[in-house]
């Protein structure tokens, strides 16, 4: 998987997510080049513990909103938890592992912007936040 360019056609349309959206792009990014299993274990955890703040932060605006794919939302943000939990416990120095780990989560985080996401754009764009 290659670095992750960010474009315009990630944008959800609210400035504080899609910033948080760039940091995650980010953390994703910092690891591609590096097998050092500490760098990778803090890049992860950082990670982790950032998208935990940055979905709490979206699923509270989306409920504040009545988004009708809340529920949704809350499942795919709870299993990239748990997959991001699972790759703190692995050897991170490890090419196969380290190739997965930076694989899935720029996989993920693009998909989820790009598919799940964009479907709130329009009615958070509908307030001022």
């Amino acid at each position: 998987m290659s670095v992750i360019k960010w474009t315009d056609s990630y944008s959800v349309g609210v400035a504080v997510l899609d910033e948080q959206h760039k940091n995650l792009v980010l953390m994703i990014n910092s690891m591609h080049g590096t097998y050092d299993q500490g760098i990778m274990f803090d890049v992860v955890m950082k990670m982790f513990n950032y998208a935990a703040e940055h979905f709490h932060l979206e699923e509270s605006l989306l409920r504040k909103r009545s988004f009708t794919g809340l529920d949704r939302q809350i499942r795919e943000h709870k299993m990239f938890m748990r997959k991001a939990s699972e790759f703190a416990g692995k050897d991170l120095s490890d090419p196969v592992t380290h190739t997965q780990v930076v694989t899935f989560l720029s996989e993920w985080l693009v998909h989820h912007i790009l598919h799940e996401d964009m479907q709130y754009r329009e009615i958070l764009a509908l307030y001022e936040i």
